[in-house]
């Protein structure tokens, strides 16, 4: 009456795993993808503002972000 559950048994495992793994795989590249994306616009836009003078790492986390140009006389103490 039974004989044939192990082999049904097994192939569904297989295919559980398959599927499992299969879904790791996907789910890995999308990440990978956006994690690699996101970086690469974050140092984008440090190196624009590098380039620009915008980007100052003077700051004691109390002000703003210090201007664009310098000569506007909001320099930091």
């Amino acid at each position: 009456m039974y004989e044939n559950s192990g082999a049904s048994g097994l192939g569904s495992l297989i295919f559980i795993i398959l599927i499992i793994a299969v879904s790791l795989t996907i789910s890995f590249v999308l990440i990978r993808a956006a994690v690699t994306q996101g970086m690469n616009a974050h140092y984008k836009t440090v190196r624009r503002y590098e380039a620009t003078g915008e980007w100052r790492y003077i700051t004691d986390g109390k002000r703003g972000p210090l201007p664009a140009d310098p000569s506007s006389g909001n320099t930091p103490a």
